[in-house]
């Protein structure tokens, strides 16, 4: 009986990320909850299916809680945010998707971070919204296509930037200049 309840409870969990984030990939689900086993996931996003709560790409590399969200949901900057978001989650309470110019927003070991995501030439965009923040305890992680472009970015209290790769492979730059 514990282990139903804890399953709903994670199934609801699961949904709740869905409606946040739209579309995932599969396997950002499976490291989410890398604490279950991959065969208790596997019937738990099956029971989802089947209930007509989720939808699966044709190759299942994808999911969404509908097919409109699967096809018009699909975005690049929330699924490398949501990579950083993995690579952190070990002290994460709390995370949900934010606004312009912030993707991700998250609690972390007491710390109030958001994650930016910084594509090839908005720089000083995101250097115009970022750089008098109405909250001033706010860090930030900074995901760049480039590590070139890290020098151009001049916002307050930057935790690290970094490169996400498609396979969700982190590369990490801490900028001493840049820590607020």
């Amino acid at each position: 009986m514990i282990g139903l309840q804890k399953n709903r409870k994670e199934m609801l969990e699961l949904k709740k990320l869905l409606v946040d984030y739209r579309t995932l990939l599969t396997e950002q689900v499976y490291a989410y909850f890398d604490y279950k086993q991959p065969g208790v996931l596997k019937n738990m996003l099956a029971t989802l299916q089947r209930e007509s709560q989720l939808v699966f790409s044709k190759g299942g590399e994808r999911l969404a809680r509908n097919i409109v969200e699967l096809e018009d949901g699909y975005d690049p900057k929330i699924i490398a945010a949501f990579w950083v978001l993995l690579y952190c989650k070990d002290g994460v309470t709390y995370h949900s998707r934010c606004d312009f110019p912030s993707q991700i927003c998250f609690f972390v070991d007491g710390t109030d971070c958001e994650i930016v995501y910084v594509g090839q030439g908005d720089e000083a965009m995101i250097n115009t919204a970022l750089s008098h923040p109405q909250d001033d305890t706010t860090h930030y992680i900074v995901i760049v296509e480039d590590p070139e472009q890290i020098l151009q970015i001049e916002i307050p209290r930057i935790l690290w930037f970094c490169t996400v790769g498609g396979d969700g492979h982190l590369e990490r730059y801490v900028q001493e200049d840049h820590h607020g």
